[in-house]
């Protein structure tokens, strides 16, 4: 039996196949904020004299065809960032995380999103974070809406705690997210005692999350994901920045 987001369930209930865990999944890019959290912190980067000329004509390209549903080489365009890092200290990463967090991304969270959240935790659903971005702005995010979880980009760290400049684990991104999801849960809740309630995301590429919730959301969808949307009946909402 699952169980309905309710106030108070999720610290009152003991998850079980009988009770199962009801999960509320929030893509980030595009849909809690305005705006592609790599594109920014690619600009936040640029303007603190941390990517060239170069890099930045590169980077655009990527972003470009992102925006525009037109395939293109993702792990491409995470090597030249995560170069650029390589070297620093764990700790000057998260200050680096945290100030773009801070400067950039809070001023594009988009209202109906974070109203979402909220409304989602008051109802009793564990709220989870799923996202290609790095770990530490999903992290940064996380505690600024009071979000459970985060599944996201992790950085490998050296035993000095300096970024090797390689990603930790798989890279948060299409099906893979969908698949880290469930490792988690299952590491969670057990296999069968949690079920995807609410999944909400805007690309294409949230395909496969959105097909395991019994309420999908799709939010300021492009025209792919319009008309998947549309075909399988998911809802569908235009959440404004403001």
């Amino acid at each position: 039996m699952r169980v309905k987001c309710t106030p108070t369930s999720v610290q009152e209930q003991t998850y079980s196949s009988e009770h199962k865990a009801p999960l509320a999944v929030f893509d980030f890019d595009g849909t809690l904020i305005n705006g592609q959290s790599g594109t920014l912190f690619t600009l936040y980067l640029f303007r603190h004299h941390l990517l060239s000329c170069v890099d930045m004509l590169h980077l655009t390209w990527w972003a470009a065809r992102y925006v525009l549903h037109l395939p293109f080489n993702q792990a491409q365009a995470r090597e030249i960032l995560f170069k650029k890092l390589a070297g620093r200290s764990k700790q000057d990463v998260t200050r680096l995380m945290k100030d773009f967090h801070e400067r950039i991304i809070m001023p594009r969270y988009r209202t109906r999103g974070i109203q979402e959240v909220h409304q989602k935790q008051s109802e009793g659903c564990v709220i989870v974070l799923v996202s290609a971005t790095f770990k530490g702005i999903a992290e940064q995010a996380a505690l600024y809406l009071g979000i459970d979880h985060v599944i996201a980009t992790d950085m490998r760290y050296d035993d000095q705690q300096r970024y090797t400049g390689f990603v930790y684990g798989d890279v948060v991104e299409g099906a893979a997210k969908e698949q880290e999801l469930t490792k988690w849960a299952q590491k969670t809740f057990g296999a069968d005692a949690w079920y995807i309630d609410y999944a909400y995301g805007d690309h294409h590429t949230d395909d496969a999350l959105l097909q395991k919730a019994v309420h999908p959301v799709a939010i300021n969808p492009g025209v792919v994901l319009k008309y998947k949307a549309r075909r399988n009946k998911w809802r569908i909402e235009n959440w404004k920045r403001a």
